[in-house]
């Protein structure tokens, strides 16, 4: 446009054009042409280089440079709206044309689509190798004695790299000992705890003439530990800390975070070690139906009552790997009493009683199926004491620390069967009495309820609460209606309470009518206010309750009530959203999973993001490493393929999100070898015509090598829960932009969370297919190429 002849082949180009084209043409040119100050960034693509252009910094891939080079010599020199738009669509098209070349498009069956990435949770050992940047005078101290000036290059609790003055050669792993001497200068104070610690080489950086040493430190001491994370903490905003490893560990927090409340089975932990105590269990939204299984007609918990003494000790003594086992149970009722049974796997099996024990329960509506695995909890004390110094208050982390130190074992109870199997239940019959099922039936009379801990954050009241009791009556409908009394009022919000357990959930819209206080203002309908279940005590006794809608007239009368009576009304105490004992068992539940969780993304092609391993779920990773992959990977081929991923679990998740429901999915896998090709083929349960072609589909497995059964318990994830990581990613997304969108992506794109649990015994004994627990066949291949299968 600046140039002199483009009027006259501007008024060429447009000459045959009518109306307004000349117009439209030349505003679309002068937007093209105008300075453009957008940066572009394509390092989530692949490898770029710094390209520097008129004062602006892009991070551009080669082709996309020489690209951008090329248009802005068109545009006279100038970076211009028009180079930035066919810069941007020249990368983009190169990107879809590499994903179609990968062939991962073009067959959505192929093993190599359902390749994801392995992390694991806890991996990141509670911030001590947060890294800073930070640049510190030293002295160290070999053992032959010579004694060296240098300086940190880095500091963390676990080690520090040292900038050594000269070359040095590494040969063999060294105890030195540091002294931070420009630390001491800055914080006398801390001259005793930054003297002569000790450390280890673990190697040599060289690059140039320069030359860094790695070392990790072999110190156990507390305060020194506390003295660095609060230097970081102090002064991460004048030293920049790895934002690396930050991000990878706040992806794994975050993932965490959305994972621990959607937990369907019982997280469980024992004390003692010659005789279990079942010490606590953890609560979400997902297992409070489990946890009031084990409630008697008074309410009362009688878990424990699950874990006798000679049943643990059955399965502590078995190899560590195989301590698990299925419970059987069901409750009976008579004269207002109710009585619990169980068995596990092994006592139906020793008693000769399976069929008796099916036989009287498959037509109950109590009878449940569990897994039951247990395994050590191997904690250091180094640990434990970060756990509890999370309190803050020395008193309180002393105490929280013995109640750890206590714990010897932990637990993962889960329900397993579905509505599906009565059917296959009721071909049980049985000539013995039932009489015979007796020494099932639990001593309920001295056990102490387990204390429950929560594994998500509670949302407090968003008002000031006062203590108030009064006569209530509720009504719902799923329940008759019913009285209670209030615990506490608010403008907007009750809690009340009930003398027996009420068939109520969170969400329910319940109907309170207030007698008392309708005596005292005639004008206002205080009967039948509907109110939205907040939350529910795992007993369904107490209710937090807010109104349902606009009640403005309901409102009004609580904040005239509240302002008249302030003087004698006690405000109720607001308790924290989460305890420091909630906070250290969640941390242990991580490090200990009996399950594999897999996370479903958007952002992926196949909708598969991250396999968790997980140490105490052996045949799941098993599985899930036949296919060959790349290191820090997995692949669940065995397990979505035939249709199970795409026709059922990803069709399924938004109805599953519509009714914020958690469904289960019992997935068969059987292995089958044709041609000297080997693959292995899933199938969902419910797919099955018959229990005839499922024992069918299970002989064929045994037959060929291998067969197992997974249950797999799917939820959608809604809006991820970040809190307590929002000052780190604050800080991220100050310092690195780029891998904060990275992060933050990540973090929204989850779509869904799958947890994958071994379930095969349990499904060959409701078939009727002889197997001893612990004794199945294992997987015979690994890290092998699978045969595509022909679907």
């Amino acid at each position: 446009m600046n140039t002199p002849a483009f009027k006259e082949v501007f008024a060429e180009i447009v000459s045959e054009a009518g109306g307004n084209a000349d117009f439209l043409l030349k505003m679309e040119l002068r937007r093209l042409c105008a300075p453009c100050l957008r940066v572009m960034d394509f390092r989530n693509d692949g490898d770029c280089e710094i390209f520097t252009f008129s004062g602006t910094s892009h991070f551009l891939q080669k082709e996309d440079i020489e690209e951008f080079r090329s248009l802005a010599a068109c545009y006279g020199g100038v970076y211009t709206k028009g180079v930035y738009e066919e810069v941007m669509r020249s990368h983009n098209e190169r990107k879809k044309i590499r994903r179609q070349e990968s062939g991962l498009n073009h067959d959505p069956n192929s093993p190599a689509r359902f390749n994801l990435d392995e992390i694991r949770f806890a991996s990141y050992a509670h911030r001590r190798d947060e890294r800073m940047y930070y640049s510190s005078a030293i002295v160290v101290a070999f053992p032959d004695g010579r004694l060296v000036n240098a300086k940190t290059s880095d500091l963390s609790c676990s080690g520090i790299k040292v900038l050594l003055p000269s070359d040095y050669e590494f040969t063999q792993r060294e105890k030195i000992r540091i002294t931070f001497t420009k630390l001491i200068e800055l914080y006398p104070g801390a001259a005793r705890i930054l003297t002569g610690v000790p450390y280890e080489t673990l190697g040599v950086e060289k690059r140039d003439v320069r030359c860094w040493l790695k070392t990790r430190c072999l110190s156990d001491n507390k305060d020194l530990e506390r003295f660095i994370l609060g230097f970081q903490n102090a002064n991460k905003y004048r030293y920049r800390i790895d934002i690396d490893y930050m991000a990878y560990i706040l992806n794994i927090k975050a993932i965490e975070y959305q994972y621990l409340p959607k937990i369907i089975g019982i997280p469980m932990f024992f004390a003692g070690r010659e005789e279990l105590r079942l010490a606590y269990a953890l609560k979400s939204d997902h297992n409070h139906e489990q946890l009031d299984y084990w409630r008697d007609e008074k309410a009362d918990d009688k878990m424990g009552t699950l874990f006798t003494r000679e049943r643990m000790a059955k399965l502590l003594a078995k190899p560590e790997g195989r301590q698990y086992t299925y419970i059987y149970a069901f409750k009976h009722t008579m004269d207002g009493h109710v009585f619990f049974l169980s068995a596990t796997m092994d006592e139906l099996q020793e008693s000769g009683l399976t069929d008796t024990f099916f036989a009287v329960s498959k037509n109950r509506a109590t009878f449940r199926v569990f897994r039951f695995e247990i395994g050590a909890v191997k904690l250091d004390d180094k640990t434990l004491h970060g756990l509890a110094g999370a309190c803050g208050d020395e008193k309180e982390a002393q105490t929280l620390y013995n109640n750890l130190t206590e714990l010897t074992y932990i637990g993962l109870l889960t329900r397993i069967n579905t509505p599906g199997d009565a059917a296959v239940y009721s071909s049980f019959t049985s000539s013995q009495s039932v009489n015979r099922l007796q020494i099932f039936t639990h001593d309920t009379d001295s056990i102490q309820p387990v204390k429950l801990e929560y594994l998500q954050y509670i949302t407090p009241r968003k008002e000031q609460r006062y203590l108030y009791r009064t006569e209530i009556l509720a009504a719902g409908d799923s329940f008759p209606e019913i009285a209670g009394w209030t615990r506490d009022i608010s403008n907007h919000g009750l809690q009340v309470e009930f003398s027996s357990p009420v068939k109520c959930f969170n969400g329910d819209v319940v109907y309170i009518s207030m007698p008392q206080f309708q005596k005292l203002k005639k004008t206002v309908s205080l009967m039948h206010v509907p109110y939205e279940v907040v939350f529910i005590n795992s007993a369904h006794t107490i209710m937090h309750l807010q109104l349902h809608g606009l009640h403005s007239a309901v409102v009004l009368f609580f904040d005239e009530l509240i302002n008249a009576n302030q003087h004698v009304l006690e405000p109720a105490k607001n308790l924290s959203q989460m305890s420091e004992t909630s906070k250290a068992l969640r941390s242990i539940t991580v490090s200990h999973l009996f399950s594999t969780p897999i996370i479903f993304m958007r952002s992926k092609a196949s909708r598969l993001g991250y396999v968790c391993d997980s140490a105490n779920s052996s045949r799941a990773r098993r599985l899930f490493h036949i296919q060959e992959t790349e290191p820090k990977q997995a692949n669940v081929y065995p397990l979505f393929s035939n249709q199970v991923l795409r026709g059922h679990i990803l069709s399924d998740i938004e109805k599953i999100k519509a009714h914020e429901i958690q469904k289960q999915y019992t997935i068969y896998v059987r292995r089958e070898v044709w041609e000297d090709k080997i693959t292995y083929v899933p199938q969902v349960e419910d797919s099955f015509m018959s229990p005839d072609d499922q024992r069918s589909f299970i002989e064929r497995g045994l037959a060929q090598g291998y067969f197992g059964a997974y249950a797999v318990y799917v939820t959608a994830n809604g809006r991820p829960e970040v809190s307590e990581i929002k000052q780190e990613l604050d800080y991220i997304r100050r310092y690195a932009p780029h891998k904060f969108k990275t992060l933050d992506s990540n973090i929204w794109n989850i779509m869904g969370i799958g947890d994958v649990i071994d379930i095969t015994e349990s499904v060959m004994v409701k078939l009727g297919i002889p197997v001893v627990l612990g004794e199945i066949p294992e997987i015979p291949d690994a890290g092998i190429s699978l045969a595509r299968q022909n679907t």
